[in-house]
């Protein structure tokens, strides 16, 4: 079984639980891995957030929840132990193999938000962006409502990286090309100063 594109891993078990005032606006997408925001002098990155108190406290706390569940979960599936760390992110690409995932997908039901790509993907995405904000301080949670386009944003550098979406291009045909933990590695050369590289 060949595995979807990323879009249509993203079109299919992500995209049908945005509002419906979101697909008319046409605000439905795969974000990218990452984006280099443009700031007015001065202006604070509460510019950046479209969300209420409350939308933005809803979206912080489903993001804690997907981290604390990954938590509970990975040791048991990939057999992980011990605080997470970069050795977390490398156990679940030796898990996700094409075959593992192909056997997901015969099951993930879309219409339900229990599905196991959507739950895995989010459960990668959040404790990937809890990996980064421990090892490179000063970056921060911009959370997004669905909370799946929330995205660790460092402010020296105005990057903001889709962790999420990253987590959805693991699952998708060649995800296993720019593994997680990869993905993970060039981001922090990347924000400490370091060339880019094209595999992010």
């Amino acid at each position: 079984m060949a595995l979807p594109t990323a879009e249509e891993l993203f079109d299919t078990y992500f995209a049908p639980w945005h509002p419906p005032e979101e697909h008319e606006d046409g605000n439905v997408w795969l974000r990218p891995d990452f984006e280099e925001i443009e700031l007015p002098p001065g202006a604070h990155i509460r510019v950046l957030d479209r969300l209420t108190p409350e939308g933005r406290a809803a979206a912080g706390a489903r993001v804690a929840g997907m981290e604390r569940a990954a938590r509970e979960d990975w040791p048991a599936l990939l057999g992980v132990s011990g605080e997470p760390g970069p050795e977390w992110l490398e156990a679940f690409d030796r898990w996700a193999t094409e075959e593992r995932v192909a056997d997901l997908l015969k099951t993930a039901r879309p219409e339900q938000s229990a599905n196991p790509i959507l739950v895995l993907a989010c459960e990668a995405g959040a404790l990937t962006g809890g990996l980064l904000l421990r090892a490179h301080p000063g970056m921060q949670w911009l959370v997004d409502w669905p909370y799946w386009n929330s995205a660790v944003f460092d402010l020296n550098t105005r990057t903001r990286l889709h962790v999420f979406a990253w987590a959805v291009r693991r699952f998708a045909s060649g995800g296993a090309d720019t593994p997680l933990l990869a993905r993970y590695e060039t981001a922090l050369k990347l924000l400490r100063g370091g060339p880019p590289d094209p595999a992010l």
